[in-house]
């Protein structure tokens, strides 16, 4: 990778990071909590999955940059939606790599990992989404992401957990291409299982 590829992703990261910690002014985000949460999002989430990203991608091939491109802008959608973010997030991926100064066959890879990287409406096909796919649920089953969110989530925390241990469940079962990274999520998922139901049972006595 040349100095000015490095300086040019560098440069989008920032650019994205700054969103997550300064979000634009609309309705959604004047809310403190959403803004907390946007904040909490990049650190306990985003960026594990730049890190899970990368180390796959040294396992399993692909484009290095499309990757971490897509791990950066895989929840970009959340910034300014909280429904089908992926959608959104794709055409927002698309525009914005474009006004960075990306070409328009790397924007359209990246847009496609947006896009496929919930696995609803489209399943990732090449092994670029694959990956920050597969990141994605790895990073689901980091415990200081949920706690962080339960600290400024508006829901009942029993109730935001129990959604979420049944989206882990769901990710893992559909989200994980590569059979050695489910080996792997076992362990995770059982140490997530831990802290879930002990987090659970204390609130049930509070």
């Amino acid at each position: 990778m040349s100095i000015k590829q490095l300086e040019k992703l560098k440069k989008l990261e920032e650019y994205v990071k700054n969103l997550h910690y300064n979000p634009p002014k609309n309705k959604l985000n004047d809310n403190l909590r959403r803004r907390e949460f946007l904040k909490n999002l990049w650190d306990y989430h985003v960026w594990p999955v730049m890190e899970a990203s990368c180390k796959m991608s040294i396992e399993y091939g692909g484009d290095e940059d499309i990757i971490w491109l897509g791990a950066i802008m895989h929840d970009i959608g959340l910034i300014y939606t909280r429904k089908n973010h992926d959608i959104s997030g794709g055409k927002l991926a698309y525009e914005i790599l474009i006004k960075q100064g990306f070409g328009k066959k790397t924007a359209e890879k990246v847009r496609g990992i947006v896009l496929r990287h919930r696995c609803r409406r489209e399943k990732p096909e090449t092994v670029e989404e694959k990956i920050v796919t597969t990141a994605d649920a790895i990073a689901h089953f980091a415990p200081a992401y949920y706690l962080g969110l339960a600290a400024i989530a508006n829901e009942d925390y029993r109730g935001l957990m129990a959604d979420n241990f049944k989206k882990l469940v769901s990710d893992y079962e559909n989200k994980v291409f590569f059979p050695a990274e489910k080996i792997k999520l076992k362990k995770a998922a059982g140490e997530f299982k831990k802290v879930f139901m002990q987090k659970s049972v204390k609130n049930v006595h509070t």
